[in-house]
């Protein structure tokens, strides 16, 4: 675990390599550092073809991990496992939504959806009550951060119509990818000393210290969960003059490249 050393610091998390840091207990300040956008939104899609019978076969013969979710290689190509049934990846493409993310501090509720965006009223009255009172130095808050764009089901029917009029007759997945968990901590001396992996290795290393410390760490090491909304903006008809002369039977035309809004 890493040390944050500015003692001005309060707040910190490691999320995606990325470090965030906050100075400040006040709500506002603290939203500012650790609700930003989640990383990586993303619309993917993928095209998958039954495999063969010789595929399917050489397959279940060499893979132990035939029935995990995961994509499987075999003789340079990937597949995976639907249900009982084997698909070659045909192509997969992902399309960068990150322009189009609106973050609202205020949880503002959308009338049409009836959708809360931004923190959840609960939760924020539950965080602000945390900042301004916590004296548990172990306690840490979790960020749930979801992504919401309202109607991207119907661009996702578009872009399996697009692609079986131009020939393509295997399955579409599409999958709208966003969300992240991110876990901010107390930056003090205490905090940092219990969850050092020396300070582990000697707990257990003590006949006497391990059972003390879990019991310890089990009553103090608690989590606020808070839950984000962020909303994806791009209209869907306005995405799809984007993407639409782009779709081909292999897939996407310029590889993984994202679409960009019209200058």
């Amino acid at each position: 675990m890493k040390l944050c050393s500015t003692k001005s610091i309060l707040f910190y998390t490691e999320a995606d390599s990325n470090e965030a840091l906050c100075e400040s207990a006040d709500l506002e300040g603290f939203l500012e550092a650790f609700d930003g956008p989640p990383g990586n939104v993303r619309l993917v899609v993928t095209g998958l073809q039954e495999a063969t019978a010789i595929e399917d076969r050489l397959i279940r013969g060499r893979s132990r991990r035939f029935r995990a979710s995961r994509p499987l290689s075999w003789a340079g190509r990937d597949y995976v496992v639907q249900g009982r049934d084997l698909y070659r990846v045909v192509f997969s493409f992902a399309l960068d939504l990150s322009p189009w993310i609106l973050t609202s501090r205020a949880g503002v509720v959308s009338d049409s959806e009836e959708q809360t965006f931004g923190v959840h009223p609960e939760d924020r009255k539950l965080l602000s009550a945390f900042l301004d009172g916590n004296a548990n130095e172990l306690a840490t808050v979790e960020m749930r951060k979801e992504v919401v764009w309202p109607e991207w089901q119907d661009l996702a029917t578009n872009i399996r119509s697009r692609l079986r009029q131009l020939g393509f007759e295997g399955v579409v997945q599409i999958n709208c990818e966003g969300s992240q968990h991110v876990v901010v901590r107390s930056n003090t001396a205490w905090a940092h000393f219990v969850h050092h992996r020396i300070t582990k290795a000697l707990m257990a290393a003590s006949m006497v210290g391990w059972m003390p410390y879990l019991a310890y760490m089990w009553l103090r090491d608690t989590r606020l969960s808070v839950r984000s909304q962020h909303c994806v903006t791009a209209p869907i008809d306005e995405f799809w003059e984007l993407i639409g002369d782009k779709l081909t039977a292999q897939g996407f035309a310029n590889g993984e490249d994202a679409p960009t809004l019209p200058s």
